[in-house]
């Protein structure tokens, strides 16, 4: 956040996943994945030059999905599972949410999605997203959520496994219009 060219705050979240089938067959498959989440918070110089510093939080996130007769998937998740807070003095407890979660392919290179989320003591939020795959390498996506209501937009480059994602979200709640980029590469099987 910025206040008058000065950076009060910043927020840095840096992820390691990694994802794994357990099983697979013709017309079904069972997932699991996990992500490790580096959070960091820095604060910026108070008017009277005072420096709060900064403070980091490591966090667990777990999924598991089924993928059943090759075009409808179902899926469950928990974000934060560890209940990680950041801060020394006045610590806060990070956002925790379960969520389950459909999705449906009608046709390759189409996806929808729809699941029903709740952070902990808060509003259920339902949330909806398509993705389109144009050519080879370049994707399309749009979605929305409720409570409070945002729309996002993006598009995903995959090249020779290195895969590049952008997408923008319009603001709502907390945070102003936020950009969100992400690099990705595939080893191989």
């Amino acid at each position: 956040a910025d206040y008058r060219g000065e950076s009060l705050t910043g927020e840095t979240t840096i992820s390691l996943a990694h994802g794994f089938k357990l099983n697979s067959d013709a017309n079904t498959e069972l997932a699991v994945g996990y992500s490790l989440n580096l959070y960091s918070l820095d604060f910026g110089k108070s008017v009277t030059g005072i420096d709060p510093g900064s403070a980091s939080a490591v966090g667990l996130n777990v999924a598991a999905t089924a993928k059943v007769a090759d075009r409808t998937t179902f899926g469950l998740y928990a974000q934060n599972l560890n209940n990680a807070s950041i801060g020394s003095i006045d610590e806060e407890e990070l956002h925790r949410r379960v969520g389950i979660g459909v999705g449906y392919s009608p046709y390759r290179g189409v996806n929808t999605v729809f699941d029903i989320s709740e952070e902990l003591g808060e509003d259920f939020q339902f949330r909806g997203g398509t993705e389109f795959q144009v050519t080879d390498f370049l994707w399309l996506r749009s979605g929305l959520r409720t409570a409070p209501n945002i729309y996002s937009a993006g598009v995903g480059i995959s090249h020779r496994g290195i895969r590049v994602d952008y997408g923008f979200s319009t603001g709502g709640g907390t945070l102003d219009a936020t950009h969100q980029f992400g690099i990705g590469y595939a080893l191989a099987r």
